[in-house]
C-alpha cells in the first residue's frame, strides 16, 4: 500500500451554475428539496505557506466571493491499491467561511451587553453541544427583495456603498424592521426558523476584494436592523418561546451599517450578534436560492434542515442547509 501527496493533477469539478447547486429537486416519493448552500471555491497551497491558498490555482471553476478568514486550501492524497486508489483531501478553512451556522459561543458578551435574561457565557453552547433537534425547524420567511431591488433600481440594480444612492441604513424602510417581524408573529412558534430574503446573494460571488465587493458594499447592505432584533425577542418572550434561528443571504445577519458600527472602534456593532446568540438563536449566514424558498413557502409547508458540521469547542462551522416543502 502507498500513500502519494498528490498536487499537480486537477480534480474535474462537477457542473456549476455560478458556483452553485441546483435550487431545487423533487421526486415522486418525497418532498421538494431546496440547497440553500452555496458552493465554497477551494485553491491549491501557496508555495510559501500550506495553510494559505495560491489563488492562482483554483481547484474549479467556482469563483471566489467575499470572505472573513481567507479561501479554503484543499490538498490530495492518492492511497494506492492494485485496483486503483483512493483519494483524500485535507481541507484548510475558517469556521465562519461560506454558506455556515454560528453557535451561540460566537459572540463573547461583557458585563455590558450580558442581559439577564440571557444565557450566561459559562453556560453558551459550543458548536458540538448544539442539540440536533435545534438543527430542525419550521420555516418563517420574511422576504424584503422587492424593498432592496426598488432600492437597487435608483441605480440600475447595482448595490452603491454611498447611502445616498441606495440606502441600507436603519432607518431607511429598506431593511428589516419592526413591522416585518409583527407581519409573521402569528407564525412564530417554539423552534422556528425565520429566514430573511434580502435578495443579495446573487452578490455573493465576485473577484473583488471583501470590502470592495457588491456583496459587502462598504458595509451599505440589508440585514435586521437594531429595532427588529429588539421586537423578535419581545415577541419570544410574550410567547414563551425560543425561535431557533436566522437564516440571511448575506455576510451579516445585522445591516451594514450595524455591523459596521458607529465608528472606527465599532462601538455599538453587531446587536444581532450581541442579542439574538445569548438567547441561543442561531444564525445561518451567506445563504442561498432563499427566492426559491420564499416562493415554495407560499404553498408548501416547509422544514430547515442545517447539516452543520459537529466540531468540538467550534464559534461555528460549515453547513448544508435545505429546506423540505411538502
Amino acid at each position: 500500500m502507498r500513500v502519494t501527496l498528490r498536487t499537480e493533477r486537477a480534480i474535474q469539478a462537477p457542473a456549476v451554475s455560478q458556483g452553485d447547486a441546483p435550487v431545487a429537486a423533487t421526486n415522486n416519493a418525497g418532498p421538494m428539496v431546496i440547497d440553500l448552500t452555496h458552493t465554497v471555491p477551494t485553491y491549491k497551497a501557496s508555495a510559501e505557506n500550506p495553510t494559505l491558498p495560491d489563488m492562482d490555482q483554483p481547484w474549479s471553476d467556482v469563483p471566489p466571493f467575499a470572505t472573513y478568514g481567507g479561501h479554503a486550501v484543499l490538498g490530495f492524497f492518492e492511497m494506492g491499491i492494485n485496483l486503483g486508489h483512493i483519494e483524500s483531501g485535507r481541507l484548510v478553512m475558517s469556521e465562519h467561511h461560506g454558506t455556515h451556522m454560528n453557535a451561540p459561543n460566537h459572540f463573547v458578551n461583557n458585563e455590558v451587553s450580558q442581559e439577564a435574561t440571557g444565557v450566561p457565557m459559562a453556560d453558551r453552547k459550543q458548536m458540538h453541544e448544539v442539540p440536533a433537534d435545534w438543527l430542525v425547524g419550521p420555516v418563517v420567511v420574511i422576504d424584503i427583495s422587492d424593498r432592496v431591488q426598488a432600492e437597487l433600481d435608483k441605480n440600475g440594480g447595482a448595490p452603491s456603498p454611498d447611502p445616498a444612492v441606495t440606502d441600507f441604513g436603519n432607518e431607511s424602510g429598506n431593511v428589516v424592521t419592526p413591522a416585518d417581524i409583527d407581519a409573521v408573529a402569528d407564525q412564530l412558534v417554539d423552534g422556528c426558523w425565520i429566514i430573511l430574503n434580502l435578495g443579495w446573494s446573487r452578490f455573493f460571488y465576485a473577484a473583488a476584494g471583501m470590502a470592495g465587493s457588491d456583496y459587502i458594499n462598504g458595509f451599505n447592505h440589508p440585514g435586521l436592523s437594531p429595532a427588529a432584533v429588539e421586537r423578535l425577542l419581545q415577541i419570544a418572550r410574550e410567547k414563551g418561546i425560543r425561535i431557533g434561528g436566522t437564516v440571511v443571504d448575506n455576510i451579516s445577519t445585522e445591516t451594514g451599517q450595524t455591523a459596521k458600527g458607529e465608528d472606527e472602534q465599532r462601538t455599538n456593532s453587531l446587536t444581532a450578534h450581541v442579542r439574538l446568540l445569548q438567547h441561543d438563536i442561531l444564525m445561518v449566514e451567506n445563504a442561498a436560492n432563499l427566492d426559491a424558498l420564499s416562493e415554495a413557502a407560499k404553498t408548501r409547508d416547509c422544514t430547515l434542515v442545517v447539516g452543520a458540521i459537529k466540531v468540538a469547542r467550534g464559534t461555528g462551522a460549515q453547513a448544508r442547509v435545505l429546506a423540505l416543502c411538502t
